[in-house]
């Protein structure tokens, strides 16, 4: 059997093998072809798609790419436009991860960018160009097709592309941004970006930054950099000396000027979430110096340096936070409005916590120290400057609903504060002014307070064109609170150092040492309530300060009380300690003085005026002293009061006529009572003369002098040199028109000795022995008086001035004195006289010799009250004085007298014996009074040389006539005291002379009794 032949087919096969070997090369070839051949036509490519589009010049060395491994690289690059690089680099290299594009994940392994500049610029229609290529502002909006639907339904369910770049490395790249108003050029000289991802499944990446901001060194170092699910950033920036007029175009909308250099270095976090919002938190240090910031109408300026924490929180449903701790220091601050207001500040302090919450409701919070220093307001109408503030401790603001709170804890404080006035010439400073304070004020329709605070002041200065108007050494209210009521009070207020200076305002000056008061309180805010207001040491002084017009000691005002009508009302008010009219440069006396001044509750009010039930003035005294004028002699000052007789104004007709109102004062009662009374030194008469009035009381009843009608009631008693009692009464209308007085003046028992300086002056001779009483009646209508007096003279003896004197002197009477005398005596050895007054006040003249000397060739001397009354207080006095009643005619008794030895005081029983029966006698008599009268021997005054031809002149010695008073005084009170407590008798029919002296050789000290 034969076996088979091999087949034909087995040549065909292998040819198929080749072809396809063939075709594979080919392919291989082609792509390799292709993978080093693309690249140069894409650099042909995109140079010639640069130039079509903008490029004047694009030049592209080498790109590579190695799709095996995913690389790219771009070399030598150099486009420029209108003759600027505006794209440029040395190395672009790229390693991307084509693995994980399976994965829907497009990877940058790692990426180097060199060498390269990036301009980008949008031009006024809002075209971009980026580099030289242009892309339009607005684009068409592509439909939203199935597709679209379809992309935008994967992105929600989380299946969009993850972006990543685990290593990216850059130097030198150069970013130009530009737009008409805005030049951005950054510069980073070194960065590089770590393991960023859109991928919400690592914490972030870092990115850093080194380089410049228009020249002005930055450094960016994040530390985290996430934008998946939320952006998130943290990390660490330093910008150095940035200078703000690069963002001036940009802003000369807004503001402008807008000028300066901030400086940043810190660290920072941001971050933004749509369920948290917006967080950023910086900790670090900002600067900006010389800053100035403006627009049309103002400017500011100042450099402000921050250390510390900034934080914000906002963006969502929740309020917005912003808070910072820190230190923020301020210096040369000024805001200018043209033609309103400059406002400049030296240095200013911010150190602490502050929060700030915004949403529906408004709260800031600081607590920490707030200190300005030299701060400056200049404005048209007023100008002020505070050389230091500082606020230390919490403060706190809340807004809600339109109501404020203001929340003050700690120490507020000032120095060196001044307000200028300039169209009211008036300037204020203060030297210092501190608040503790633990409060809250809520301010709304019905403002409320609670807690409280407490306010000190120094130095306060007020000034009227350039003239000082009040000074106040220190000012303090302490413990403001408010109370249950919504209302406010005070623990209470004091003031020390308080001082009106002499000015054209104010023509004398004035200054108290304290003024304090008790708890102030205001209920509604309307009222206002003051516990007791208490002023220490107030003095008023002439222009000259040469003389203290009036001083107090205490003033008191106790429970004051304003209404919402501004009327006021104080339970009492009271003035102690007073002084009138010292002469400080002679270190004398005072005139007067005031032991106390005490009123009932006293109202005030617009409508009304002044209303007081009673006052009472205790212990009013007054130390009068007439000197002779010029420093002429004692003579010489009697003539000229001779000569030159005082008038009274003339009255005009028009003057004359009713005002229409009265002055609104209402006082029901005024008394005076206490140590009160004058004394009276005349020393122009060649031998002074001396009297003393003590008040025993005053009133004054129904003044009313907003009622001109209303009749007037007063009432007076004292006693002149303690032995001579006085009594006034009357009725007054002194408003009405015309003006009228009725009054009764009554004087007995006045001792004629006293009056002896003015007879030796008149008429050569003194009195001896002697008293006299007076009985006046005055009636004065408008300008027309009417006076009816009645002078009784009892025991009148006289007697002769020394020879050298008489000499000196040269009186003569036309008259012998003797016989002048014996023709006025009664049968009762007594000299009664009448002296009617009457006329226009207009025409009244009063001198010495008119009053001194009657009707018997001016020889006698008889109006001796009268005088006194002239000289104390002037015409005007002298009426009042001229209207006493004389009681009945002094009448001799037969009761025995009592005999003293030398130097004896006390009562023997000899004496008692006596005084026993003129006791049972007085006691029968009932009503009658009866003066007792000492008389003292002269071998008891001085050393007991004394002779009568030279008792006068002896009568000037001091000592003497201190023994005179001494011996005669203390034997009459002991006999009127004994009489007293032994019998039924008033006191008040006893009367005390003044003491007298007993002439007759070898006489004994007597004390007589006479009716």
């Amino acid at each position: 059997m034969s076996s088979p032949k091999p087949s034909d087919t087995s040549i065909p096969r292998r040819s198929f093998g080749r072809k396809i070997f063939r075709a594979g090369f080919l392919v291989v070839l082609f792509f390799a072809a292709l993978i080093f051949l693309a690249p140069y036509g894409v650099k042909l490519y995109v140079q010639k798609w640069l130039l079509e589009n903008g490029a004047d010049k694009a030049e592209i060395g080498r790109i590579g790419f190695n799709p095996f491994i995913g690389s790219l690289t771009l070399h030598d690059a150099d486009v420029q436009r209108g003759g600027t690089v505006v794209f440029a680099d040395s190395t672009v290299h790229v390693d991307i991860g084509l693995g994980m594009l399976f994965k829907r994940s497009a990877t940058v392994q790692k990426a180097r960018l060199a060498d390269l500049v990036l301009d980008i610029e949008q031009g006024e229609d809002g075209n971009l160009r980026i580099a030289s290529v242009n892309i339009p502002a607005t684009a068409d909006t592509p439909d939203r097709n199935e597709e679209t639907l379809e992309a935008e339904q994967s992105l929600e369910n989380g299946n969009s592309w993850i972006v990543a770049a685990e290593e990216v490395d850059i130097s030198n790249v150069t970013l130009h941004y530009k737009q008409p108003n805005l030049d951005v050029r950054l510069f980073i000289e070194e960065g590089r970006i770590r393991n960023f991802t859109t991928a919400d499944t690592t914490d972030g990446g870092t990115l850093y930054l080194k380089g410049t901001l228009n020249d002005s060194p930055v450094e960016i170092d994040l530390q985290k950099c996430k934008i998946v699910p939320a952006l998130a950033l943290e990390g660490s920036i330093r910008l150095d000396r940035f200078v703000l007029d690069n963002l001036d175009n940009l802003l000369q909308p807004f503001l402008n000027p807008f000028d300066g250099e901030v400086t940043i270095d810190g660290q920072f976090s941001y971050s933004m979430a749509e369920d948290a919002g917006m967080k950023s938190e910086y900790q670090g240090h900002i600067l900006i110096a010389d800053g100035k910031v403006g627009n049309m109408g103002w400017e500011t300026a100042a450099t402000l340096v921050y250390d510390g924490a900034v934080s914000y929180a906002g963006g969502t449903a929740a309020n917005t936070l912003i808070a910072t701790d820190g230190k923020l220091t301020a210096s040369h601050i000024a805001v200018n409005l043209p033609e309103t207001m400059n406002f400049s500040q030296q240095e200013g302090l911010l150190e602490g916590k502050t929060m700030v919450e915004l949403g529906q409701e408004l709260h800031v919070t600081f607590d920490g120290l707030l200190g300005l220093q030299e701060t400056g307001l200049d404005m048209d109408s007023m100008q002020t400057d505070l050389a230091s503030f500082s606020l230390q401790g919490h403060t706190g603001y809340h807004l809600k609903n339109g109501n404020s709170t203001l929340q003050l804890k700690g120490t507020l404080g000032g120095e060196k504060f001044n307000l200028d006035l300039p169209a009211s010439q008036i300037h204020v400073s203060q030297q210092s002014l501190k608040m503790d304070n633990d409060l809250e004020v809520t301010l709304a329709a019905q403002p409320l307070l609670v807690g409280k605070t407490t306010v000190q002041g120094e130095n306060l200065l007020l000034e009227m064109a350039m003239e000082p108007v009040v000074k106040v050494a220190e000012i303090g209210v302490k413990e403001i609170a408010g109370t249950e009521s919504k209302g406010v009070e005070a623990g209470g207020l004091h003031v020390r150092g308080v001082d009106i200076p002499v000015s054209q305002a104010v023509p004398v000056g004035v200054s108290i040492d304290s003024i304090a008061s008790g708890k102030i309180t205001s209920d509604d805010l309307k009222t206002l309530q003051v516990e007791a207001i208490q002023a220490g040491n107030i003095q008023v002084h002439d222009g000259a300060g040469d003389t203290l017009l009036a001083a107090v000691g205490k003033l008191e005002v106790k429970e004051l009380d304003l209404d919402e009508q501004k009327a006021m009302t104080a339970q009492s008010i009271q003035v102690e300690d007073g002084q009138f009219l010292q002469d400080l440069k002679e270190a004398a006396d005072p005139l007067a003085t005031l032991g106390n001044i005490t009123t009932s509750p006293v109202h005030w009010s617009g409508e009304k005026g002044v209303e007081c039930e009673k006052i009472n003035v205790h212990s009013l005294y007054a130390r009068v002293l007439r000197l002779p004028e010029d420093g002429g002699d004692a003579q010489a000052g009697v003539q000229q009061a001779e000569e030159e007789k005082p008038t009274t104004p003339t009255v005009s007709e028009e003057d004359k006529q009713p005002s229409g109102t009265g002055i609104p004062v209402k006082i029901d009662l005024i008394t005076v009572d206490g140590e009160s009374g004058f004394s009276f030194t005349d020393s122009t008469m060649k031998i002074p003369f001396k009297t003393l009035f003590q008040l025993d009381m005053a009133e004054v009843k129904g003044l009313d002098l907003n009622t001109p009608e209303q009749t007037v009631e007063y009432v007076l008693k004292g006693t002149f040199d303690k032995h001579a009692s006085l009594k006034v009464n009357g009725i007054s209308r002194p408003m009405a028109v015309p003006m009228s007085v009725e009054q009764t003046l009554t004087l007995r028992n006045y001792p004629l000795p006293s009056v002896s300086p003015y007879v030796v002056q008149a008429i050569g001779t003194y009195f001896d022995t002697g008293r006299a009483d007076l009985k006046s009646v005055l009636k004065l209508k408008g300008d027309r008086i009417r006076l009816d007096n009645t002078v009784l003279l009892k025991e009148l003896q006289t007697r002769t001035v020394d020879d050298e004197l008489a000499a000196e002197l040269n009186n003569q009477l036309p008259v012998p004195l003797d016989l002048a005398l014996t023709l006025l005596r009664d049968g009762d050895n007594n000299i009664e006289l009448d002296i009617p007054l009457s006329g226009n006040l207009s025409d009244l003249n009063v001198g010495i010799t008119d009053i001194l000397v009657t009707a018997v060739g001016k020889a006698i001397t008889v109006a001796v009250v009268p005088y006194l009354a002239y000289t104390v207080l002037g015409p005007t006095g002298a009426l009042v004085y001229m209207g006493v009643e004389f009681g009945s005619s002094l009448l001799n008794t037969d009761l025995p007298a009592l005999s003293f030895e030398a130097q004896q005081l006390e009562l023997t029983d000899a004496h008692k014996e006596i005084l026993d029966k003129i006791g049972k006698k007085l006691e029968k008599q009932g009503d009658n009074e009866y003066s007792i009268c000492p008389r003292v021997a002269l071998t008891e005054l001085g050393d007991g040389t004394v002779k009568s031809d030279k008792i006068y002149a002896a009568m000037q010695d001091e000592i003497i006539r201190k023994q005179l008073r001494e011996l005669g005084d203390t034997r009459a009170s002991h006999v009127k005291e004994y009489l007293v407590n032994n019998f039924s008798i008033d006191g008040d029919k006893l009367l005390l002379c003044d003491p007298g002296i007993n002439f007759e050789k070898n006489g004994r000290s007597v004390i007589e009794f006479k009716k």
